[in-house]
């Protein structure tokens, strides 16, 4: 993100908690200070939807990214962004090592459903490596090469499957720049 506007901060603060209360909190402060919310997957299995729908009704001016990594088969990722697309969210995010057909499935879903209920349709942001993995686990699970080359492989794959974006460690932000612009 290159242009801070009220709606598009520069910056999106995790709310990591499954505490809605703690979490109302927080995104009072945050807001004050121009940040959209990350919310994870523990504030979601926590409080779910309706958790989501407090602070964006609460918050309506904040923006809001869903970070829950996505990954299965295309049909349930496809539909699970259906149901997320009512939420008012401004991002979700993927894995992309979900492949390029769920990919595309879940952009096609986001395209059609915010069509349908005439709302924006989220960004769709696509999980590249995580950050907690190193070299050797990445071995371990059969991705051969420096961690910034399977980035690289997953963005570029993200970007012909229609993401907006990617999630991505600092360290491999210059290399994704000049490769995939």
């Amino acid at each position: 993100m290159v242009n801070r506007t009220k709606n598009n901060p520069l910056i999106y603060c995790a709310v990591d908690t499954i505490d809605l209360a703690r979490a109302r909190e927080l995104a009072g402060i945050l807001a004050r200070g121009g940040c959209g919310l990350k919310l994870g997957l523990e504030f979601f299995s926590a409080c779910g939807p309706q958790g989501v729908r407090t602070l964006r009704d609460e918050f309506p001016n904040v923006p809001l990214f869903l970070d829950l990594k996505l990954h299965d088969i295309p049909n349930t990722v496809a539909q699970a962004i259906r149901a997320l697309v009512p939420l008012g969210v401004s991002y979700v995010n993927v894995h992309a090592a979900g492949g390029a057909e769920m990919m595309k499935a879940a952009a096609a879903a986001a395209r059609e459903e915010s069509v349908k209920l005439g709302i924006a349709a989220p960004r769709l942001l696509a999980v590249t490596v995580l950050t907690s993995l190193d070299e050797s686990s990445l071995a371990a699970v059969g991705q051969k090469g420096p961690a910034v080359d399977q980035v690289e492989r997953l963005a570029r794959l993200s970007q012909e499957s229609g993401m907006d974006g990617v999630v991505c460690s600092a360290l491999e932000i210059e290399r994704l720049r000049s490769t995939c612009g």
